[in-house]
């Protein structure tokens, strides 16, 4: 009986490619307003600010899918173990 061994690696890779865009994505938004004094009105883009919070948000998806991937092929084999036992 073969279980795909791909399915929780890419879990793995999806958690850690959606880890990565989150923390680009942040420095981004972290170093477009760290730009402006606290006595002046901040002077950043708000469309690249809009943008930086929707990479985050899909990077959010993105480890959310990436969880779910490694959790179903955790009870895969869990289930695979227990009916061979």
């Amino acid at each position: 009986m073969q279980i795909s061994s791909g399915m929780m690696p890419m879990g793995i890779q999806a958690i850690q490619n959606g880890q990565q865009q989150m923390t680009e994505a942040a420095q981004a938004v972290a170093s477009s307003t760290a730009n402006s004094n606290a006595d002046q009105a901040p002077n950043f883009n708000i469309a690249d600010l809009t943008q930086q919070l929707v990479q985050m948000d899909q990077a959010k998806h993105l480890t959310m899918a990436g969880a779910k991937m490694v959790q179903t092929a955790d009870e895969a084999l869990g289930t695979i173990i227990n009916t061979m036992a």
